[in-house]
């Protein structure tokens, strides 16, 4: 079954139209080489979701669910993830540096994905420590 590809004036539509009761949802839908979207998608759905290479840097992501979604090298450099559902995501070599993943439920392959200053409730990730080899 192929998705349905979304425009950036559909995007706009369903998070305009969005409430906490009725969250945009995106399932199933596929972004085709969008230009970068920055906007407020906290508590979308975007379950089954293909966002390949869609670049999300800074996106405000919190408590969105990203179940089963395709995020192959897309961009969420300093992205706010906080609560975010991301349950069986496939989220390889995507750009994760200094984003926020805290309370995030977490169970994506992120296979080659950088996570430079990201962080993880109480944790941070980064670069080994010369002293202990473990990740500060």
């Amino acid at each position: 079954m192929l998705s349905a590809e979304m425009t950036r004036g559909e995007v706009e539509a369903a998070l305009t139209a969005a409430t906490v009761a009725a969250p945009a949802d995106f399932t199933g839908k596929r972004f085709v080489r969008p230009r970068p979207l920055r906007a407020h998608l906290s508590g979308a759905i975007f379950r089954a979701a293909r966002l390949n290479k869609t670049k999300l840097a800074g996106a405000r992501l919190d408590r969105a669910v990203l179940d089963q979604a395709w995020l192959l090298e897309a961009d969420l450099t300093g992205a706010s993830l906080k609560g975010a559902n991301l349950f069986a995501s496939q989220m390889a070599r995507a750009r994760l540096d200094g984003a926020d993943l805290s309370g995030s439920a977490r169970c994506a392959d992120l296979t080659g994905a950088s996570l430079v200053g990201a962080s993880v409730a109480d944790r941070e990730f980064g670069a080994p420590t010369s002293q202990t080899n473990r990740w500060a």
